[in-house]
């Protein structure tokens, strides 16, 4: 319990630094955006390589990372049928019916607007009615495309589909795709003690999740996925291309030379301080839940990742019969807070930005909370 609260105040100094540097200390406005860039392309690459490089690849197949898949799935799952289960529901949110009221009201101007247009051309009551005729048929427009914004148009075709396909995958995700690189390092080496602990989430997340999710989101938003992109993408990500060549080194014993191995050590060891100040750098200044119709959609996620997400790693756990510590472990990192690289995927897609943004925040300041009951709850028994 006091190594976790200790390594909690040690994370929260940290990030408590960053926002202090974003909010005083009149920096540029890409900062935070350039130290997520070195940190993306050099630091954390190091600290994967040598970390993977000496960990013992087996754990890839073992009890846990059955735990964490387990876990994630079920929260992969249950988001889309929650929010499926509410829309059902006929005490939906005040935002929703007034959004499907504005969608009907768009509507139906659009069809006293076309009912004008076509009394204009054919000449009817003169050119008063055919200027009405114009106004309407523009008023209807634009009420129609506001009626698309609250997602309930009449005129909401392919498009809206597609758009709430994508905010469903993005969705999804939040519910259970874990931050194993910007805070699940940190957590494993000062709460867990061993950074190699979060590896086989890293590698399952990378390796297997992203690229389903991007071509899921590639079909959602244009109706056709490039297979070339799906195998291809992991292969131009900095991270997984250190996690392969480390376990390389891994597999075949290879024993690099110091004056090789200790500069990459370095540098690693070098990229959770930057990736915490970063972090608190991007929180300052933020709001979140504003009134919109993703609101529901992040509660949800926010309870699938915060609160059901540990319980089903404890449930798997002890299903799969863990030893104390591995259940400990596994429900720690299920605690994690949905990862950054799922708005970089709402961003890609064009899609799901807010849902994504808003449940990031609130998981992460989640994240202490949770994990400091899981380790009182697991200390007491």
């Amino acid at each position: 319990m006091l190594a976790a609260l200790s390594g909690f105040l040690l994370i929260g100094v940290i990030v408590a630094a960053g926002w202090g540097l974003r909010r005083w200390a009149d920096l540029p406005a890409n900062a935070e955006t350039v130290l997520a860039r070195v940190v993306w392309l050099v630091l954390n690459p190091c600290l994967l390589f040598t970390g993977v490089a000496g960990a013992d690849l087996t754990a890839l197949f073992s009890g846990p990372l059955l735990v964490s898949a387990g876990a994630a799935l079920i929260c992969f799952v249950l988001h889309p049928l929650s929010i499926k289960a509410a829309k059902r529901n006929p005490s939906d949110s005040r935002d929703q019916g007034q959004n499907a009221r504005r969608g009907g009201e768009g509507g139906q101007a659009a069809r006293r607007g076309g009912e004008g247009g076509r009394t204009a051309r054919g000449g009817e009551g003169g050119g008063r009615p055919a200027r009405g005729g114009g106004q309407p048929a523009s008023g209807g427009a634009e009420d129609a495309r506001d009626g698309e914004k609250g997602g309930g148009g009449a005129s909401d075709g392919g498009k809206g589909e597609k758009t709430a396909q994508g905010t469903r995958i993005i969705g999804a995700l939040s519910a259970g795709y874990v931050n194993a690189n910007y805070i699940g390092i940190p957590i494993a080496t000062y709460i867990l003690g061993n950074a190699a602990l979060v590896v086989p989430i890293i590698m399952l997340q990378l390796l297997v999740i992203t690229p389903i999710a991007l071509t899921l989101l590639d079909l959602s938003s244009t109706g056709r996925a490039s297979l070339r992109d799906a195998v291809t993408t992991p292969l131009r990500n900095p991270m997984i291309v250190a996690v392969l060549l480390g376990a390389i080194v891994s597999l075949t014993g290879l024993h690099l030379p110091a004056s090789l191995l200790n500069p990459l050590i370095t540098i690693g060891n070098a990229a959770v301080p930057m990736v915490l100040i970063a972090f608190g750098m991007s929180l300052s200044g933020r709001r979140v839940l504003a009134p919109g119709p993703d609101r529901a959609a992040t509660v949800t996620a926010v309870l699938l990742k915060s609160a059901a997400m540990p319980l089903f790693a404890v449930l798997l756990a002890a299903g799969l019969r863990l030893s104390p510590e591995e259940t400990y472990a596994v429900t720690v990192l299920a605690c994690l807070p949905t990862a950054q690289n799922v708005y970089l995927y709402g961003q890609r897609s064009g899609t799901g930005l807010v849902l994504a943004r808003d449940t990031i925040l609130l998981t992460t300041m989640l994240c202490a909370p949770v994990v400091l009951l899981a380790t009182l709850l697991f200390t007491l028994r």
